[in-house]
């Protein structure tokens, strides 16, 4: 009976911090025997819950850097164009032939709709202006988009699957002079967009006059 005992606590100090020794005094075992409690076993392989701070880890982990040939077929918005994908990272985001709306990355233009009603462009919610002013400014950002982009070479990099269905955030970018040109970087530069990092939206366009 010692061997035995002696070989249990061999076991117990092997396991290390893996393994618990418990005394149970409820049900199932009588009061003063001790049991073995497994704790925190790490399992090749295994998956820890992910945290609150990987969120951003997990984003970045379904983006796929390109960059990937489009042929922009219309301009939207300022910052919004419909394309069809040359080139294509497939999987959750689109492969070659297939046609997607993309919401250019990391700027916020302003809307080029004007709200149907008062309620809709007072709650700021709705893809529609807010004011007259954005809506003026919307549609110079919509036409130079446009003029910038269709019938151009253009490419898309970091593309990513986007909060809305049927939509894909990305960077735009067009060939001009033998250089790729930012396209969210010109809208910027030209005073019809701002910078834009997945916070909450700043809209100066009702707070400023249109020339």
């Amino acid at each position: 009976m010692r061997w035995l005992t002696a070989f249990f606590l061999f076991c117990v100090a092997l396991a290390g911090p893996h393994l618990e020794l418990r005394r149970d005094t409820g049900e199932g075992l009588p009061a003063g025997v001790l049991s073995l409690g497994v704790s925190s076993l790490d399992f090749p392989g295994a998956a820890a819950s992910p945290a609150a701070g990987d969120k951003r880890a997990s984003a970045a982990a379904r983006r796929a850097p390109g960059p990937f040939r489009v042929e922009v077929l219309a301009v939207l918005d300022g910052d919004t164009v419909e394309v069809r994908f040359m080139d294509g990272p497939c999987g959750r985001l689109p492969c070659i032939g297939q046609e997607a709306s993309i919401r250019i990355l990391n700027i916020d233009a302003p809307e080029a709709h004007a709200c149907r009603s008062r309620s809709r462009s007072r709650s700021g919610g709705a893809s529609c202006a807010a004011c007259p002013a954005e809506h003026a400014l919307g549609q110079q950002a919509l036409a130079f988009t446009r003029d910038l982009v269709v019938g151009q070479a253009t490419r898309t990099l970091n593309v990513r699957p986007d909060k809305f269905h049927g939509r894909v955030v990305a960077e735009l970018q067009v060939l001009k002079g033998g250089t790729w040109l930012s396209v969210g970087g010109a809208l910027i530069e030209a005073g019809l967009a701002v910078p834009y990092d997945g916070r909450a939206k700043r809209k100066p366009w009702c707070r400023r006059k249109t020339g």
